[in-house]
């Protein structure tokens, strides 16, 4: 009798850990209860397909590409590069990569590296678009949330601090689910506890709760 309770209960905390695995901990990228890093491949088929078009996503995906190829030296100079394409000091250089990004492909870009600097610039879009920046308030549960379960982003920027908010890049978003996916700097991925440029996927449930706004922005 006592066997086969022990079995489960062991079988039950490995499944609970497995999961972990997967799932960002809580940090300036996400308190990580809903969104998930993708693979390696994954991220690798994603900038290789049809949304590596876009110019942005195409300067997005070369930093990618080089992070994942890149020593801790040279990772670090990257960082350096995008802290030093803003103005101001902010050690989570969510908005410094974006920053980056749309300045070397020739977008509007705030040069500041605050993320919810961004939902000052370009035009709001009510839901996630390919070669959007999108910007996450992580304190926000149900603000900005209209009553029928829509983004209402002038609810919602008054709470877009810096030391709670993230900004990334939708790279990819599924029409039918409203999954969406982002590529950013300084998020925590593949159950690595240091910050990376990565991909990862964020639910539409879960996304209706903390974004402040996805802002289309315009060539330069």
């Amino acid at each position: 009798m006592f066997f086969p309770i022990f079995l489960s209960l062991l079988l039950l905390i490995l499944s609970s850990e497995s999961r972990q695995v997967i799932r960002s901990k809580k940090g300036n990228d996400g308190p990580g209860d809903g969104d998930i890093s993708t693979t390696h491949q994954e991220a690798a088929e994603i900038c290789n397909g049809e949304y590596n078009e876009q110019p942005s996503l195409a300067a997005a995906c070369g930093e990618l590409k080089k992070w994942d190829a890149g020593t801790s030296e040279q990772r670090q100079e990257m960082i350096d590069a995008y802290l030093h394409s803003v103005t101001g000091n902010d050690p989570e250089w969510c908005g410094s990569f974006v920053n980056y990004v749309m300045a070397k492909s020739g977008y509007q870009h705030t040069d500041v590296p605050l993320a919810a600097a961004w939902l000052d610039k370009g035009t709001s879009s009510p839901e996630p678009v390919v070669g959007a920046v999108v910007i996450y308030d992580w304190e926000q549960e149900t603000e900005g949330i209209d009553k029928d379960g829509k983004h209402n982003e002038a609810a919602s920027t008054q709470s877009a601090h810096s030391e709670h908010g993230h900004a990334g890049i939708v790279i990819k978003v599924d029409q039918l689910s409203g999954d969406f996916w982002v590529i950013g700097g300084n998020q925590k991925c593949h159950g690595e506890e240091t910050k990376q440029v990565c991909v990862k996927k964020y639910g539409s449930d879960y996304s209706q709760k903390r974004v402040a706004g996805f802002r289309i922005m315009d060539k330069k």
